[in-house]
Order: structure tokens, then sequence, then C-alpha cells
């Protein structure tokens, strides 16, 4: 069995702006996230950067060996 309730104006009116923020919410928090996963910072991450250091240690020993 359903309750009968009777909304006023008032009440329809605040379920319309807690509709309207919640959905500029998601909007933004879909746009932060959109955001963050397209922008890449120019040049290496710090960890990039050892992975490189370290490939490139490892040629130059390997050569060295070889001569």
């Amino acid at each position: 069995m359903a309750l009968a309730t009777d909304l006023g104006a008032s009440d329809i009116n605040e379920m319309r702006i807690q509709l309207v923020a919640d959905a500029g919410a998601a909007i933004l928090a879909l746009l932060v996230t959109s955001v963050l996963s397209v922008y890449k910072p120019r040049g290496l991450t710090r960890h990039g950067q050892k992975v490189l250091d370290r490939q490139q240690a490892q040629i130059r020993s390997a050569q060295g060996a070889n001569t």
C-alpha cells in the first residue's frame, strides 16, 4: 500500500533545485575526470626518468664490456 503525500509548491521547488545541483555536481565530476585523463605534463615523470637512466646505464655497461 502506497502512502499518499501531498507535495506543496515549495517542496517541488526544493526538489528541482536539488536535482539541478546534483546534475551539476555529476557533470563537474565527469569533466574533471575527463580533463585529468587527457592532460599529461611535458617531459618524463620522476619514475620515467629513473627507468630511462637505468636503461642507459645498462647499455653503457654492456658496451663497455664488449670493447
